[in-house]
């Protein structure tokens, strides 16, 4: 078996999705291939790491792009002036790997955190920029004002507590108009729903938790407890103190 056969089958063999024969033949050459076994090292590792992060497929192959390019660059280099022991420019390699692998996912994360920050930060502001006095008319009901206003009638169900209820309203956030009701809890806080249509916003995609059996987005920190949900072509938005927690808000949204 040449190098091209071996690492067409290089993937199988590391999902394990390989025959027996090809994985014998693969085995055979990579005892005896230096080159090949660094390949084989290198991607087993990878996808042990991106399995870990649980990144999308188009994240891993850009990722896996960077890296190796990054791993021509040394082996290149490696093979520049006196000669090295196979196994310390295998160590070399995997140590250089997991190092590039850090930072490219560490400044990942980070911009990712940032972006989910940007989005998130002003519904958090809306929420602590309190309504004092209910919007909506005399002898109109919230649900009815936000359908005015929005378009969007909310049908509560019996586990909504309406009579909490103290303002409808309606909030323009990153450009985009939200219906909002404020809830009165009895400890004194204010919990803050804001609905809109999932032509008009989409959620960001992380961080999510699964909060009574659903996938929901969910930020939990000092300033405030946050969760998200897509339903029903609805967006739902709810912010309170962090005394709440996620399965409480949660309630809230599946009570429309």
């Amino acid at each position: 078996m040449n190098c091209k056969e071996a690492l067409r089958l290089l993937y199988d063999v590391i999902d394990k999705e390989a025959d027996q024969l090809d994985a014998v033949e693969v085995e055979k050459h990579l005892r005896k291939c230096r080159h090949c076994m660094k390949r084989y090292e290198f991607e087993e590792m990878f996808r042990a790491f991106v399995t870990d992060k649980g990144h999308n497929s188009r994240d891993n192959g850009e990722l896996r792009h960077r890296i190796l390019g990054k791993l021509d660059a040394i082996d290149a280099a490696g093979e520049v002036g006196l000669p090295r022991r196979p196994f310390r420019v295998v160590s070399l390699m995997v140590a250089s790997a997991a190092a590039v692998i850090i930072v490219i996912v560490g400044a990942y994360w980070v911009n990712q955190s940032l972006r989910t920050s940007a989005e998130l930060t002003p519904f958090v502001e809306a929420h602590f920029a309190s309504q004092t006095n209910p919007v909506h008319g005399t002898g109109t009901t919230p649900f009815d004002y936000l359908y005015e206003q929005t378009g969007i009638y909310l049908v509560p169900s019996r586990s909504c507590p309406i009579e909490h209820i103290q303002t409808a309203s309606v909030d323009t956030i990153r450009g985009v108009q939200f219906g909002r009701l404020e809830f009165l809890c009895d400890d004194g806080s204010m919990v803050t729903l804001f609905v809109t249509t999932a032509d008009k916003y989409t959620l960001p995609d992380r961080p999510t938790e699964t909060v009574a059996g659903r996938r929901l987005l969910v930020r939990c920190n000092k300033e405030c407890t946050l969760v998200g949900e897509t339903r029903q072509d609805l967006v739902f938005m709810v912010v309170a103190t962090p005394a709440h927690q996620p399965v409480e808000l949660a309630q809230l949204t599946s009570s429309f």
